[in-house]
């Protein structure tokens, strides 16, 4: 069985890696390193703000069953119009 002392520098280095991680992919801004002399994490400026949402496309506005049926009935007396 390992002594206590090598269980817990196991999960030091493991906690390492996963905040080492965290710096490369920027979660904490892109001034955080670690200072390997206190093996601490040091964050400069503000926090990263989430990225907003895009908005959602407006849809576009169909029209209402009379227009479309009238549309119609337009380009019927247009298409009549001609042939005579």
């Amino acid at each position: 069985m390992e002594n206590k002392q090598d269980i817990l520098k196991q999960l030091a280095d493991s906690d390492m890696e996963v905040v080492k991680s965290a710096i490369e992919h920027g979660y904490f801004g892109a001034d955080a390193y670690i200072d390997n002399r206190t093996d601490t994490l040091v964050v400069r400026g503000a926090a990263p703000q989430p990225k907003k949402p895009a908005p959602a496309p407006v849809p576009k506005a169909h029209p209402a069953a009379e227009d479309e049926y009238a549309a119609l009935l337009r380009d019927q007396i247009i298409e009549l119009r001609g042939q005579k």
